[in-house]
């Protein structure tokens, strides 16, 4: 299993798990064509074998217990589920939400374009942000959600929205896992 720490937007403080895009993102939409994570497993040939094992290892019946116990023995605060990848079954958000139940002490943020899955009943210490650009987006409710948007070339950010500064996460911005309220954020496209 490969938890990853940080990168070059993310605080190496921050635990990271990824799968590979093309089995794991249901719910994606135009973002496929403009896909980051795919870009990364064309350009660096050891990422993508990397990630078809932890989404092997996440269908097996122990990952939760070993996740958990391996968030816990590296001593990770935060962790981001998913820069690659997304929530791709039920069975598989659910482990996820039972690892934030075994780890309350751990602050756990997700994006997500996998918005027909059962989102309800998951632990404080779970930010689940929807995201816009996928085939589900008519179930992302603005006033209620977690939820971001990508700036295409162009777009200026609407003013209700954080504009992520595109760097720092975790050291200068903590935003997305440490905002009390709702979530509102514009990312531009990378």
């Amino acid at each position: 299993m490969r938890i990853s720490n940080g990168n070059r937007k993310l605080d190496k403080r921050i635990g990271i798990f990824n799968l590979p895009t093309e089995k794991t993102c249901p719910g994606s939409g135009f973002c496929a064509k403009v896909c980051y994570a795919k870009k990364a497993e064309k350009l660096y040939p050891q990422c993508l074998p990397c990630r078809e094992k932890n989404y092997e290892l996440s269908m097996k019946k122990g990952f939760s217990k070993t996740m958990a116990g391996n968030i816990k023995k590296m001593k990770i605060g935060i962790f981001r589920i998913h820069e690659s990848g997304d929530f791709y079954s039920q069975e598989y958000l659910d482990k996820w939400k039972e690892i934030a139940k075994t780890l309350p002490e751990v602050r756990f943020f997700a994006y997500t374009k996998s918005l027909h899955l059962d989102f309800s009943k998951i632990p404080l210490n779970l930010i689940v942000i929807k995201s816009f650009g996928g085939r589900f987006d008519w179930m992302i409710d603005k006033e209620k959600d977690n939820h971001a948007v990508i700036l295409l070339d162009g777009l200026e950010c609407p003013d209700e929205y954080y504009k992520c500064p595109g760097k720092g996460c975790g050291s200068s911005c903590c935003y997305c896992f440490k905002n009390a309220g709702q979530v509102k954020v514009a990312f531009h496209k990378h």
